[in-house]
């Protein structure tokens, strides 16, 4: 701590790493979840440049996203990749909003 400082911005101060650390402990605790929820979804460099593949299949998670988005179905897709199911369409889309999901970082002045 700086002498300089109040007593209230060093409190701040401390307040605000500790948001930060308690922060990193969620994040952490989200992606090991996420890890367990999506056991579909595999990133392998080895696969596709290691783009992230419905189980390691060569079926990348953006193109079942962009099937979806062109307005494709859950069954026209399955009838156009047989080896897929239900639950890796559903992998896909879970993975895609966890993967565009924004941090907020404050700037200060």
């Amino acid at each position: 701590m700086r002498a300089d400082r109040t007593g209230a911005e060093n409190i701040s101060l401390i307040i605000e790493d500790l948001f930060c650390r308690i922060e990193t402990i969620i994040i952490s605790c989200v992606v090991k979840l996420y890890k367990y929820m999506l056991n579909r979804i595999t990133i392998d460099p080895e696969v596709m440049s290691g783009q992230p593949c419905i189980r390691g299949l060569r079926i990348p998670v953006p193109i079942i996203l962009r099937l979806l988005a062109s307005g494709k179905t859950n069954l026209q897709i399955l009838k156009d990749y047989p080896e897929l199911e239900e639950e890796d369409i559903r992998q896909a889309l879970i993975f895609a909003s966890w993967a565009t999901t924004e941090k907020t970082i404050p700037v200060t002045a």
